[in-house]
């Protein structure tokens, strides 16, 4: 189910800066909207609302999550195989393939441009190859819609945390 904008929104355009498929829209100063169409209830628009306007699928607000807090892929090297599909799909092209196509393993190049959608975790064949985790705890599948819980050990290089 889409997430939506409340009367709250004071148009500060960060969900729409943040949205990884470009479903929020709106203009500076003016109350945003989602296009359900385009949505993939990733929760991203709900952490970044500094005025927290957003509601999820389920109709609860939302509140601010610090960027330290939010979940992040995680790549577990005895499951991944390099395929890459976490790397085309991803919407701001934070992810790389480290070795070889299907003999390398996926890795976050830029940790802060990562906005957490989880659609790496949602395209990975092999899950879980790839799981959502803040810190050492699987990411709670309640953050956002995609997101996934998963055990696999966190394998993240200097840097990608």
């Amino acid at each position: 189910m889409s997430y939506a904008i409340t009367e709250a929104c004071i148009g500060c355009t960060t969900c729409a800066r943040q949205c990884p498929t470009a479903a929020v829209f709106g203009r500076v100063d003016d109350q945003h909207r989602i296009d359900a169409t385009l949505c993939i209830a990733c929760g991203v628009c709900g952490w970044v609302c500094p005025a927290s306007a957003v509601l999820d699928g389920a109709g609860r607000a939302t509140t601010y999550v610090p960027r330290h807090r939010r979940p992040r892929p995680v790549f577990d090297p005895d499951a991944c195989n390099g395929c890459g599909k976490c790397v085309d799909i991803c919407p701001f092209g934070v992810l790389v393939i480290h070795g070889p196509r299907y003999r390398g393993l996926a890795r976050i190049a830029t940790p802060d441009a990562c906005v957490s959608c989880g659609e790496c975790v949602s395209a990975c064949p092999r899950r879980p190859a790839v799981v959502m985790r803040v810190g050492d705890q699987p990411a709670l599948a309640s953050l956002g819609g995609s997101l996934s819980e998963g055990s696999a050990a966190s394998s993240a290089a200097p840097g990608d945390s």
